[in-house]
């Protein structure tokens, strides 16, 4: 969610200070921070809201819940991953398709050697949520498997020695 030391495009210093602009993306960072921190049966309304620096009712202005919060969080950093790793896969594919591929793995293990709190959100503490948050994480994952499955047919018009990929459930 935080790339690069920018927030939203924004530095992180205006992020956090920043009134109603911010507020959705503070909670999305907070819900991902307290969560990997205290994990999600002990994470609270409460604690996002106090991590974020907003209001219990601008909480749920834009969640039903922690839940709720949880899966946007999820979803924003999937969004921003898949996005990041596509831009990093077809600028290096101009030296073939093993480039760009390798470019697009490296990117998904920098983020999450970059952003361990957030990778502990997404993919250690989401297990524990409940079915409604696993099926968001599943679609999640066939999100990502279309994704690679897309960004490998866009190589390939690079690079004609890109092998066909097949994808099953990630």
């Amino acid at each position: 969610l935080i790339d690069n030391g920018v927030a939203f495009g924004m530095a992180p210093t205006d992020f956090l200070t920043r009134s109603a602009a911010t507020q959705r993306g503070r909670l999305l960072v907070a819900a991902s921070l307290v969560v990997a921190e205290r994990g999600y049966s002990k994470a609270s309304v409460r604690d996002i809201v106090t991590a974020a620096g907003v209001s219990r009712t601008t909480f749920y202005d834009n969640f039903d819940g922690k839940e709720d919060c949880l899966i946007a969080a999820y979803q924003a950093t999937v969004t921003t991953s898949l996005s990041r790793m596509a831009e990093a896969a077809t600028a290096a594919a101009t030296d073939g398709w093993r480039a760009g591929l390798l470019a697009g793995v490296r990117l998904i293990f920098s983020d999450i050697r970059e952003r361990p709190m957030i990778a502990r959100a997404t993919y250690i503490e989401l297990v524990s949520a409940g079915a409604r948050v696993l099926a968001c994480r599943r679609e999640g994952n066939d999100r990502f498997a279309e994704h690679v499955a897309a960004l490998a047919t866009a190589v390939r018009q690079g690079d004609p020695r890109m092998p066909e990929v097949s994808l099953g459930r990630v």
